[in-house]
């Protein structure tokens, strides 16, 4: 093995130098960027949740609204139920009433008593006789 000289030392030092400096422009040009990386992150982070946050008040907005829309279909409905109850109620008293005149659910004397049969009982008596339509030939005899 011969010996070094001086100009070896020189391109030794040179290429030793060359790699140090190599690997600190990389190390900085990562650094720069992650640097840059997060930045854009950061950036992105904040968009993203303004725009989160604009669509989550929109949504809470209309939700809102679809609350008082059901509140007022929820009102409207009870008033109908409400008024239906109240027709239902009237009918059954209508019913009750027409039930009691014809003697409806009565004892059969009660019954017999009841205003509403009393008056059909002589209303047949007065009614003239109602022809038989087979014996009129316009429907046909069974």
């Amino acid at each position: 093995m011969g010996s070094v000289s001086a100009m070896d030392i020189v391109q030794l030092v040179a290429l030793a130098v060359g790699i140090l400096t190599l690997v600190w422009h990389q190390q900085r040009s990562v650094a720069a960027l992650r640097t840059e990386m997060k930045q854009e992150i950061a950036a992105l982070r904040d968009e993203l949740r303004a725009e989160f946050r604009a669509e989550i008040s929109g949504l809470r907005a209309e939700i809102g609204g679809l609350r008082a829309e059901m509140r007022e279909e929820i009102a409207a409905l009870r008033a109908e139920i409400a008024a239906l109850r109240d027709a239902v109620n009237a009918n059954s008293q209508r019913l009750s009433r027409i039930e009691g005149y014809l003697g409806v659910g009565m004892p059969p004397e009660a019954a017999a008593m009841a205003p509403g049969v009393r008056f059909a009982a002589a209303r047949m008596e007065t009614a003239p006789a109602v022809p038989d339509p087979a014996a009129s030939g316009l429907m046909p005899s069974s």
